[in-house]
């Protein structure tokens, strides 16, 4: 009997009652990026032009290899509510030859499937149940468990370049390395999103980049938690719009996949000049600035009392 996965890079529709457009976003070096919408996969390149180019097909989980071909699943469901997947079939995409179906119409979601792929090859995939089991697929399709958990809101796996495994369980994020348990990394970093209203799964979507920060999409803001585990937020969606996906350059450059609550999709560009900008802003207002006042205080304590000593 083929076991019936749920691969958790979604949030659920039927708490928000709008239709489940997916969250993911990848993109290449040129800065040409593909993300999923409620009408299917689009591309945006740099300049702005913005294309459909996978119609009508519900995605949840893209992948970009380095030879610029584009993966994906299309997904369908026997119960939205539980996120039951009922069916699902792979396909790729390239310009040449548009998209191209790679496997059959499958039950449920195979963990040989699974997109999320580290360096290697080795795919990973959640089979939730109680316990749950994260699986390892290697290049051959061999698939062993590499851990047990016992979580009632598990949300999306994400491997970094370093073939860290990261996966969060309502608002904390966890850490797995090959051959050990897992870590728990951060807590308390989930927020209420207003649209999804899912409260067990809080953290709608994982990446990393190339500094070993990692990056949360949660309530209206992305957190960022670096390699000394220090959380702080360094986006905020706004004007209707929320953060449901990510990715981040080498160079730096940062992009945001928002949603609003008719599904719409959209994709921001930060450069990397422009976070360096914002940084500095923030750093003197929320670290100078204090820093000024309280050493202008001191000063002032310290005139007042040689001022009361001094004899007369």
């Amino acid at each position: 009997m083929l076991r019936l996965f749920f691969f958790i890079l979604c949030f659920s529709a039927a708490q928000s009652g709008i239709a489940n457009p997916g969250g993911s976003l990848v993109a290449d070096r040129s800065g040409t990026v593909y993300f999923t919408g409620k009408e299917g996969v689009w591309m945006q390149r740099k300049t702005g032009e913005k294309k459909l180019v996978a119609a009508g097909l519900h995605v949840h989980q893209l992948r970009l290899d380095s030879n610029g071909v584009l993966y994906g699943d299309h997904q369908w469901y026997s119960d939205t509510r539980q996120l039951l997947i009922a069916g699902h079939y792979s396909w790729r995409y390239t310009e040449q030859a548009g998209v191209e179906r790679i496997s059959d119409s499958l039950p449920g979601t195979p963990k040989e499937q699974s997109l999320v792929q580290d360096a290697a090859g080795n795919r990973y995939a959640l089979e939730a149940g109680i316990p749950s089991v994260i699986w390892q697929t290697d290049p051959a399709g061999n698939s062993v468990p590499i851990a047990e958990v016992s979580f009632s809101g598990l949300g999306p796996l994400h491997i970094t370049q370093r073939g860290v495994l990261l996966f969060s369980n309502r608002d904390e994020v966890y850490a797995l390395l090959p051959g050990d348990q897992p870590e728990k990394i951060a807590a308390g970093i989930g927020e209420l999103n207003s649209v999804t209203g899912d409260s067990s799964r809080p953290v709608i979507q994982l990446w990393s980049d190339n500094r070993r920060n990692i990056y949360a999409a949660t309530g209206t803001v992305i957190k960022k938690i670096d390699h000394r585990r220090f959380v702080t937020a360094v986006y905020q969606s706004a004007g209707g719009w929320y953060p449901a996906g990510g990715w981040v350059s080498d160079n730096g450059d940062f992009y945001v996949l928002e949603y609003n609550r008719a599904g719409e999709a959209r994709v921001q560009f930060i450069s990397f000049e422009t976070r360096q900008e914002i940084g500095a802003a923030n750093r003197k207002k929320f670290y100078l600035f204090p820093l000024f006042s309280t050493a202008a205080v001191v000063l002032v304590l310290i005139l007042v009392f040689r001022r009361k000593k001094k004899p007369e």
